[in-house]
């Protein structure tokens, strides 16, 4: 699934790609995933506008039209937009220009939405704290650290608490902090937490760096696969040895 370094690739890219251009419309194969509106000819008729910004919360891509919409896409796990992509597409938005930026979904678990408040999303309207965002701090972290009594691994997979992190980054941050996934959060030492922020922006940030990881079929914009799974330390990596320590 893509988590949050995918998506802010994707979200940067489009800003380049696609800000200030005029959807003309809306060719939809696949009808299962316009979640709301369920019928095709109100996204057709609430579309025509520019596209005003390209916004990302959590793992959610959101395109922000001058006439008020927002068109909130979620990639879920086989999810892609592609620009220029003619092939296999499941959605394509057609620009004035007659440029196109397509949809395909293997596994059509992906959803679209059409939207004047994105919080009538319940996914978004109960998001945490996203963790690139400048009000995220350690005293943050080590408030919701001590509210929640999850594992480790949990707590960071709980989108109500922190936005964006999924199974991928979830494995990779916890072992770069040297903590134990079956670890209940508000156990955590003050020494812990500050390993822990540290090794959430590591990550992050290293994975949004390299395109993010591209380990089933993630790919950015433009059709490139992400470099940051080469990088992984244990996702994936199960039976292998530990690269810290000569245990598997």
């Amino acid at each position: 699934m893509p988590e949050l370094p995918e998506v802010e690739t994707i979200r940067h890219d489009l800003q380049s790609l696609i800000l200030g251009k005029r959807i003309k419309s809306i060719d939809v194969r696949d009808k299962n995933l316009l979640k709301k509106p369920r019928k095709l000819v109100s996204w057709r008729k609430g579309i025509h506008s520019k596209v005003k910004n390209v916004v990302r919360k959590g793992k959610f891509l959101i395109l922000e039209l001058a006439n008020g919409f927002k068109i909130v896409i979620h990639l879920r796990m086989t999810g892609q937009l592609l620009y220029g992509t003619n092939e296999d597409f499941s959605i394509k938005l057609i620009f004035a220009d007659k440029s196109f930026l397509s949809y395909r979904d293997k596994r059509r678990l992906g959803e679209w939405y059409l939207v004047k408040d994105v919080n009538e999303i319940p996914l978004i309207k109960e998001m945490g704290i996203d963790p690139l965002s400048s009000k995220f701090n350690i005293y943050i972290l080590k408030s919701l650290l001590e509210k929640k009594n999850k594992q480790m691994y949990n707590f960071l997979m709980d989108q109500r608490v922190i936005a964006g992190i999924g199974n991928i980054y979830a494995n990779e941050i916890l072992y770069r902090a040297k903590i134990s996934p079956f670890r209940k959060s508000s156990e955590l030492k003050d020494r812990e937490i500050e390993n822990l922020y540290y090794a959430i922006l590591e990550i992050l940030n290293k994975a949004l760096k390299a395109g993010g990881s591209s380990i089933d079929s993630y790919l950015d914009a433009w059709g490139t696969p992400g470099k940051y799974s080469y990088e992984h330390l244990v996702y994936g990596k199960e039976g292998q040895f530990c690269p810290f320590c000569p245990s598997k």
